[in-house]
């Protein structure tokens, strides 16, 4: 195993420091090997783990390292380890930080990697220690489709991160008011300002008064903190017309 993890760093100084055309026979062995040994690397040692996915991400990263049908199986490792319910912590946060280096490295993966963040998301009453990894995934690619501007085309299908976002309102506020309460507070830290980056004033005002107050009428409030939050950070005329609507709701 010692020496596994020895070619893995020698691997990755190469890869770094030496044109593809130098190493074309060495990367046709790297590929399989990689595509063979990440799924039982968990297995190995914490510092194997960690090389064959540092390596791995770097690798396929590359589009000249390798072919699109091995990075398909890469990208579909990735993903099935990612909601595997037995990952540990320590591999959620290979994924997750190699997930992200991904995805702001290229559009084309927004896609793949928001469809499943949004099904951990969706679960999160199933699998709550999945959340900060989804959280981030999601923040991720909605930042990345935010910077294509609101409707560009990535892969063969549209992706509107406004659009994105909105769909996912339910299940966010639901986490938001049913949560953990370590959970919660982490959503309250963005949650404002993923609102106010996507979102046009009609669908903040909407966001704030259809989920965060209407919805929960029947049960204590759900963090009464995220609307004021959200205010505070919005425009004085957004400001004056929510909070006069507030003031509607909860004085009648």
């Amino acid at each position: 195993m010692e020496v596994r993890v020895r070619t893995l760093q020698g691997c990755l100084f190469l890869l770094q420091a030496i044109s593809y055309e130098d190493l074309k026979s060495v990367f046709l062995l790297l590929e399989s090997f990689l595509l063979e040994n990440l799924q039982a690397s968990s297995a190995a040692s914490h510092e194997y783990e960690t090389m064959c996915w540092t390596v791995g991400f770097f690798f396929f990263d590359n589009a000249s390292y390798s072919s699109e049908n091995s990075r398909g199986l890469f990208i579909n490792t990735v993903c099935e380890n990612f909601v595997a319910y037995t990952a540990t912590e320590r591999l959620m946060n290979f994924l997750t930080a190699g997930i992200e280096r991904l995805i702001v490295g290229s559009r084309i993966y927004v896609l793949t990697f928001s469809r499943i963040a949004v099904q951990l998301l969706e679960n999160y009453f199933n699998v709550p220690q999945k959340f900060i990894y989804a959280l981030r995934v999601f923040i991720a690619c909605l930042y990345r489709g935010l910077e294509e501007g609101r409707a560009r085309r990535l892969g063969t299908q549209s992706y509107d991160p406004r659009i994105h976002l909105m769909e996912q309102h339910a299940t966010i506020f639901k986490i938001l008011a049913e949560g953990a309460e370590q959970d919660a507070v982490r959503l309250m830290k963005v949650l404002p300002y993923l609102l106010i980056d996507s979102l046009n004033q009609s669908e903040l005002i909407n966001s704030i008064l259809k989920e965060l107050i209407h919805r929960y009428t029947d049960r204590p409030h759900p963090r009464s903190a995220a609307i004021f939050t959200i205010i505070h950070h919005v425009s004085c005329s957004i400001r004056c017309t929510v909070t006069l609507i507030l003031c509607r709701v909860f004085l009648g």
